[in-house]
């Protein structure tokens, strides 16, 4: 399922730079990173930041897992 979440999100990684604001534990992830996919990744929780982290290595995989809400988020949203 989450391959193919990210197979309908980025068709074409080639040149696409895709975001996952609430990354959680790294499903989806997993499947971009290992498809090629240029993706950022954060989420607010660092005991799932760790748990990232941990899923990438595990994998075989490199990238980053920031701490935060989303660049484009809006604070005063309600």
């Amino acid at each position: 399922m989450a391959r193919a979440v990210a197979n309908i999100a980025v068709s074409e990684p080639a040149g696409v730079k895709a975001i996952d604001p609430c990354c959680g534990i790294q499903t989806k992830l997993v499947e971009a990173l290992s498809m090629g996919i240029d993706i950022v990744r954060r989420d607010i929780n660092p005991i799932v930041i760790h748990g990232s982290r941990e899923n990438i290595a595990y994998f075989g995989l490199t990238g980053k897992v920031d701490s935060g809400q989303s660049p484009t988020s809006n604070s005063n949203m309600t």
